[in-house]
């Protein structure tokens, strides 16, 4: 599976694309800041010269991070390839909640947030 998201920051979080306001939109924080949340929350994340990063979660299991070179960062696109959908969703959630962040699904423009 391959799956693409745009992870966000804002007061609340949309019910759906159409509830999405981009002036409600805040940034998710420095580039090193964002780097920073990510590698403590998935661990073997590695980093390019460029800012993006690598996660390689095990099990055929990658998620590609792309925070961009804003500063401060803006949002954060990132392609996610699994054989396994939930533990995909699981590693994406993770990155969501440690930086109180919400993400829009590419491909269906459907919201996702952790609980």
């Amino acid at each position: 599976m391959s799956w693409d998201v745009i992870v966000y920051n804002s007061d609340h979080i949309p019910e759906s694309l159409d509830d999405s306001d981009p002036e409600d939109e805040l940034p998710l924080g420095t580039p090193a800041e964002v780097r920073a949340l990510i590698s403590k929350t998935l661990t073997t994340t590695i980093w390019g010269e460029d800012g993006s990063g690598v996660y390689d979660g095990g099990d055929n299991l990658f998620i590609e991070i792309y925070p961009g070179d804003e500063d401060p960062v803006a949002n954060i696109f990132m392609s996610v390839k699994a054989l396994d959908e939930i533990r995909a969703c699981q590693e994406v959630l993770r990155i969501l909640k440690a930086g109180g962040w919400w993400a829009m699904d590419c491909s269906s423009d459907e919201i996702l947030a952790p609980e």
